[in-house]
């Protein structure tokens, strides 16, 4: 651990990124009419791995 002066603090979350890198970031999912199409047997979660924080979450939808 050490400080990083463009974080303004201590970098400490090596394995957070390192479990971030293996799950992915970002997903995409098919949307009709109105509703994501998914199986039967699928879910979808948020992971925060960096620790509890405030977080701003992003949906795009690209389409016709």
């Amino acid at each position: 651990n050490h400080f990083l002066p463009s974080y303004g603090a201590t970098g400490g979350n090596c394995p957070g990124h390192l479990k971030s890198m293996l799950c992915n970031y970002f997903a995409y999912f098919p949307v009709k009419e109105g509703k994501v199409v998914r199986g039967r047997a699928q879910e979808i979660y948020f992971a925060e791995f960096d620790g509890i924080q405030d977080r701003t979450v992003y949906m795009q939808v690209v389409g016709e």
